[in-house]
């Protein structure tokens, strides 16, 4: 019999607290600023011929990164006929305070590494109508490939 009080006693909490819910709604302001902006155009970011160093002991590539002034860094060892993006029609005066609001990163389609993921494109920056970003290499390539990807950037002044 006490297990049966027990038992009833114990549905009739959960049976309470089920009840107790409440319900509650609310009533949200949206509000935001739509600017337009003016289009300009920019050639491909041409990262060219990148020379991967292939680990001894492994035989896979390692992680390094390469960029668009011809710095490298791991197991790039080296980079050739890389170009920066050049950008037409910006009316923005780049001679003064600017911000380009870009992608932290990209990522690339094209190889893949089953230890790090993708290549991917960041530290997106703009100097002098030139476009210029740094490859990111992932490591555990076993093989080599042409990679692609795009962005949206725009320039505030």
């Amino acid at each position: 019999m006490r297990k049966y009080f027990l038992l009833s006693a114990v549905a009739l909490l959960t049976a309470t607290n089920v009840n107790a819910a409440s319900n509650e709604s609310a009533n949200v302001q949206v509000i935001g600023n739509i600017v337009a902006t003016s289009f300009f155009s920019c050639s491909e970011l041409n990262f060219g011929n990148i020379y991967l160093r292939a680990d001894d002991n492994t035989g896979y590539f390692g992680a390094g990164t390469a960029d668009t002034e011809g710095y490298t860094t791991g197991s790039v060892a080296n980079i050739t006929d890389y170009n920066p993006a050049l950008c037409n029609g910006i009316d923005a005066d780049l001679t003064n305070d600017y911000t380009l609001i870009a992608p932290e990163t990209i990522e690339l389609s094209g190889v893949e590494s089953d230890v790090d993921g993708f290549a991917y494109l960041s530290s997106i920056r703009l100097f002098e109508n030139k476009l210029h970003g740094t490859l990111n290499i992932p490591a555990g390539l076993s093989e080599g490939g042409e990679i692609s990807g795009s962005f949206s950037i725009v320039i505030i002044q």
